[in-house]
């Protein structure tokens, strides 16, 4: 059975958005789009065959919807006009009772007239999205979502907190159907619930744990989170992605993604950068894969609707195969399409020792220009190695990196004015959902995702890519004159460290950020900087 869909705008994310709500075979549901501004939400509703009791289901796209002429030709019900192949998009079953309204049903009213139909006076609530587990690093704020909830109303919630020792308490206030839980610590580390109640009794959502990671001191992923990233998807998941559902853990904020059904990782033996040759990853390192001109063979995100002026994605690819123009990295075709990927210019015979066809890295930015998507980078990742790439996006400028240990440290500079852009609506990571089938997914591995909403330094990505390989460049401590008297301590990296005597105690400044000034003082002051 394929999944419901729709299309509005014509525009791809629409068309290629993947619900996941499948109708059973042989027996009446009640579906239903309903189309918003800001979103679109899928319903089925079903009477279960085994238990008897109903099934609600629904999905949203948070995709932003443009006023659209829906009246203007023939309407065809069971079938979708076209040419060719096309032609042949014909509804195999019985379709019956087809309304069309001029606003915006809410779940209620979709379930009541659901719940007219199949002779039901209560429907219990449930849940259409269930909470997720969550793993993330000490200090982060996350947050518990429990998605589509629907049932007879009035529907009361409420989240319990089952500590490690087992000991369950309902958490005050927690009513809502999203738990935030601030500043991340031990003392949260155990599994939480919630239970809704209405005229029909008490249900429950899935148990969920939340969990508590320690960076490794001076690894690639202690570096990652010193640059203070909006999510870190480390890509490092066991769960066979074909059963459906697996979730990519985001180890920041929450973000999590999902692979879809031909995404291959850890389950499927998919190994990331790995020591000896990169020794700042672990000797278990994983990483996903995705196959080119194969359906749903990537992972899916979303951050909301998110908006930046300075932004980085940063990555670590090892393609398979020469790349095709329009394969995507990070995409998210949700708003007027952003994202990081494979360019038209390709590496010919002559300039190809390592990589025969490969595509230049590229990306699209203001509005999905084509003198952003149209930008030469002549950035050709090789084949069958591990390469860092990122894209920076900055107010004046955008700028492409490359490192490995084939081409060395490159970078591209496009010197055009970046607008502020939506972005993150609807990631597609290993594609681009422009076109579907696969025609853009990228052929190779993908680990070690992360995203920040500033623009990172040139320095702060080499010292990314030497985390991972553990190499620690030297780093040089300037001091000069700042006028009336003051001065000025410059360095690239690190921490400054100060002490009234040369030989210590030694203390770090927490304030100190480069350039650092400060007035002079009757005794002496000495700095020196500390590289983790």
């Amino acid at each position: 059975m394929v999944e419901l869909g729709y299309n509005w705008n014509n525009n791809a994310a629409t068309y290629n958005y993947d619900s996941h709500l499948f109708p059973p075979l042989n027996q009446w549901s009640l579906v239903a789009l309903v189309i918003q501004p800001s979103n679109a939400t899928i319903y089925l509703y079903y009477i279960d065959p085994n238990t008897l009791q109903p099934d609600l289901y629904s999905a949203v796209n948070p995709v932003t919807n443009a006023p659209e002429t829906f009246n203007g030709g023939t309407t065809l019900i069971g079938s979708d006009p076209g040419a060719g192949f096309l032609a042949t998009r014909s509804f195999n079953g019985a379709i019956d009772e087809v309304a069309v309204f001029n606003t915006a049903l809410s779940s209620d009213q979709l379930l009541k007239v659901f719940s007219e139909a199949a002779g039901l006076s209560v429907v219990g609530a449930s849940i259409a999205s269930q909470p997720q587990s969550l793993d993330v690093y000490a200090g982060e704020t996350v947050s518990f979502i429990a998605a589509g909830i629907n049932g007879t109303a009035p529907i009361t919630l409420q989240w319990d907190f089952i500590s490690t020792n087992n000991v369950t308490n309902a958490i005050p206030g927690a009513t809502n159907a999203t738990l935030t839980v601030s500043n991340v610590a031990a003392t949260n580390v155990g599994s939480y619930q919630l239970f809704l109640t209405n005229p029909a009794g008490t249900t429950n959502s899935l148990e969920v744990t939340l969990a508590v990671v320690t960076a490794v001191p001076n690894s690639y992923e202690s570096i990652v989170l010193a640059n203070n990233p909006l999510l870190y998807w480390k890509l490092n998941e066991t769960n066979d992605p074909s059963a459906g559902g697996v979730v990519a853990y985001d180890y920041v904020n929450g973000y999590n993604g999902v692979y879809q059904t031909a995404a291959q990782n850890g389950f499927d033996g998919i190994l990331g950068p790995q020591p000896p040759q990169f020794p700042g990853f672990s000797t278990n390192n994983t990483a996903m894969e995705t196959f080119a001109n194969t359906a749903n063979s990537y992972m899916t995100a979303s951050a909301g609707s998110l908006t930046a002026s300075n932004l980085t994605y940063a990555m670590w690819i090892n393609p398979s195969a020469p790349v095709q123009h329009g394969a995507g990295l990070l995409f998210d075709r949700g708003g007027a399409g952003e994202g990081f990927g494979f360019g038209g210019n390709v590496l010919d015979t002559n300039n190809a020792p390592n990589g025969n066809g490969m595509s230049e890295l590229y990306y699209a930015w203001n509005q999905n220009s084509s003198s952003t998507y149209g930008f030469d980078s002549f950035l050709y990742p090789p084949t069958n190695q591990w390469s860092f790439v990122a894209l920076v996006i900055q107010p004046t400028q955008t700028t492409m990196y490359m490192m490995n240990s084939f081409t060395g440290i490159q970078s591209a500079v496009n010197a055009l004015p970046n607008d502020t852009e939506t972005f993150g609506v609807a990631w597609h990571l290993g594609d681009d959902a422009q076109s579907a089938g696969g025609a853009r997914t990228f052929p190779g591995s993908i680990d070690e995702v992360s995203v920040y909403l500033t623009a990172l330094s040139s320095n702060q990505l080499v010292g990314l890519y030497y985390a991972g390989l553990q190499i620690f460049p030297p780093v040089t401590l300037y001091i000069a004159p700042a006028g009336a008297g003051n001065l000025t301590l410059t360095w690239s990296q690190g921490a400054l460290l100060q002490a009234t005597n040369l030989t210590g105690p030694w203390t770090t400044n927490t304030t100190a950020v480069s350039p650092y000034t400060l007035a002079p003082t009757n005794s002496h002051l000495y700095f020196k900087v500390l590289v983790n």
